[in-house]
């Protein structure tokens, strides 16, 4: 697991992982339209169904493609899902809150995928690989079957295949072989088409069921079906778990033989000759498995056949309306289902004085995480309009902040970058260099360098409401320690301080909202100590820190080839440190306990 999330960041995976999510129920959405298409053209030509349903597959390939993009620049932008609050320790106008819960079974659908997210997106990476896998072994076979036991097929027939491609009006040069590794006839190739029939078919037809087996493979090569198969084979590859795209690419592939099911009939004089050579494929039909070749082949061999004697066309079974149906009505549900109201969050641990004037929402993040929060109503309320980004140049520092939030972490003050809502709804983007503005976004909208400088008083006015938070910060964890301890003692927890050997100079950064991601660092630490020889086994390891300058293991250093290997693999940077167990050194970053992992 954490190999993936070195080789991805993760903002790129919960980008991923949410367009999956959302995938299903487009796809069901997708398929219900293509459900409504097959029962409201039930009198229609072939044509016409095949062009709609092919409309709700290209919209679905659109709509992903577009979301993606969607979810990409947003997860980049902001770094994280706004819902991921549950369990996070966060400062709200100078007060301590407990830890937040999830209310609603939406909250926590959210919040589950968000922590899971790594999960998810491997899951479902090693089934899109084997997937591909799959997909190029077929194009290997492809070509392997237009070259492996093959002879031209007799002459006489390769003129009648010229005669009937210029009936149709294919262009493309077309040959015509004879295979011994397949039972079917099928075309393979878009530039370089080619016809593939089994070996002695001619001896075994009669000429009519023949021209009719040629037609319908020159219907598919002049509709281009080949490329287009390729295509719809690759989207199922990518949304391979997808139930509701999977039926609807079934209906689209059932609807393309159809098609040239009817050019044949145009072009045949008798119906029953083309339904002989059918049934004479259909043992072979029945075993095989459609991807990416065209043929007469397929397990809806037979209801094609109950269409030519019917001409009436295919409709939805009971079960598959039930299905539909269900799938609609639960996602209707889901979406018009009434919120809740949050809670608010003034329930507070501790309060510190109250007559301090009241600060923003400071978050202190990991540095692989950031929180948020929903702040309760203020008691002064403004307008929640936005203000035009030219008339925020003159802002003043008495301007209300909602909320402050830090990217990465904010341990870098000089270096920070931060997203700011003021009371209006305005969202800033700030990016700092050494204390320097050098970037700025307002709304979403990029300021110019030089104009940047038209902006001191909103930074003015948000440094200081960042610095008036930490005060308030600090007075509510003077003031909380006393009556904590007074807590233990009522409790019985009371004792004697601990006696661990940790340096008191180390500085712990606040927990993370999971820990989960640190534990699997330490353990990743742990092993690969383990196979270096440092240690015989994992509980030898009393205690390791590793930062930016050393790597100490139960209090000796080691070499600086381990700790270079250990930094770069486990995301070690200036004061963001790695520590387990009682630790005799000094250093600033994540600290967990034995009684942690």
């Amino acid at each position: 697991m954490h190999f993936i999330t070195q080789l991805w960041s993760e903002a790129a995976i919960r980008a991923v992982c949410w367009t999956l999510v959302h995938s299903l129920w487009i796809g069901t959405l997708a398929a219900g339209l293509g459900g409504a298409v097959v029962m409201l053209t039930s009198k229609s030509s072939a044509r016409l169904r095949y062009n709609l349903l092919g409309v709700c597959m290209v919209s679905f390939a659109l709509v992903m493609a577009g979301l993606l993009a969607y979810e990409w620049s947003t997860e980049m932008q902001i770094g994280i899902k706004t819902d991921t609050f549950s369990g996070t320790l966060v400062w709200v106008n100078g007060l301590t809150l407990a830890r937040m819960p999830i209310a609603g079974l939406e909250d926590r659908l959210v919040f589950f995928i968000n922590q899971y997210s790594p999960v998810i997106f491997t899951v479902w990476l090693v089934s899109f690989l084997i997937k591909s896998l799959q997909f190029t072994a077929g194009l290997f076979f492809i070509q392997r079957v237009r070259t492996r036991r093959v002879q031209a097929a007799p002459p006489e027939w390769e003129c009648k295949l010229l005669s009937l491609g210029r009936r149709l009006g294919v262009k493309p040069r077309v040959r015509l072989l004879q295979s011994e590794l397949v039972k079917v006839p099928l075309t393979v190739g878009h530039f370089k088409p080619v016809i593939l029939v089994p070996a002695g078919i001619f001896l075994q037809l009669s000429p009519g069921q023949i021209d009719t087996i040629l037609l319908h493979e020159l219907a598919h090569i002049l509709r281009r079906d080949y490329l287009v198969n390729i295509l719809q084979a690759m989207l199922e590859t990518v949304f391979f778990f997808n139930p509701g795209l999977l039926w609807l690419s079934g209906l689209l592939r059932e609807e393309r033989e159809v098609c040239c099911d009817d050019i044949v009939l145009a072009q045949s004089p008798l119906k029953s000759t083309y339904l002989q050579a059918l049934l004479a494929f259909q043992p072979y039909s029945s075993n095989r498995s459609e991807s990416l070749e065209l043929g007469l082949g397929g397990n809806a061999l037979a209801r094609r056949i109950k269409r030519i004697i019917s001409q009436e066309n295919q409709r939805l079974g009971a079960f598959e309306k039930i299905v539909l149906l269900g799938c609609l009505l639960a996602i209707s549900a889901f979406c018009c289902k009434i919120k809740p109201e949050k809670t608010n969050v003034a329930s507070s641990v501790a309060r510190p004085d109250t007559s301090q004037a009241a600060g923003p929402t400071v978050l202190n993040s990991s540095a692989t995480s950031i929180a948020h929060v929903v702040l309760p109503k203020a008691k002064k309320t403004h307008p929640t309009t936005t203000v035009p980004v030219a008339d925020l140049a003159g802002t003043d520092t008495t301007q209300h902040f909602n909320s402050i939030r830090f990217i990465d972490n904010n341990h870098d003050i000089p270096n920070r970058e931060m997203v700011v809502r003021d009371d209006r709804g305005n969202v800033y983007h700030l990016k700092f260099a050494d204390h320097v503005l050098v970037k700025l976004r307002v709304n979403g909208e990029e300021i110019a360098e030089k104009e940047l400088t038209r902006y001191d008083n909103l930074v003015a006015g948000i440094e200081k409401a960042r610095l008036d938070a930490q005060a308030g910060k600090a007075r509510a964890m003077k003031g909380r320690i006393p009556s904590q301890r007074y807590a233990d003692m009522k409790t019985g927890k009371w004792g004697l301080p601990q006696t661990g050997k940790r340096n008191s100079r180390v500085k712990q950064m606040p927990p993370p909202t999971d820990i989960s991601y640190d534990q699997t660092r330490v353990r990743g630490v742990i092993a690969a100590l383990v196979r270096a020889g440092v240690v015989e086994n994992a509980s030898q390891v009393e205690w390791f820190g590793i930062n930016e300058n050393e790597l100490l293991v139960n209090g000796k250093k080691q070499s600086a080839s381990l700790h270079q290997e250990l930094k770069e693999r486990y995301d070690i940077r200036p004061k963001v440190g790695l520590f387990y167990g009682p630790i005799e050194m000094v250093g600033q970053g994540i600290i967990l306990e034995k009684g942690d992992l």
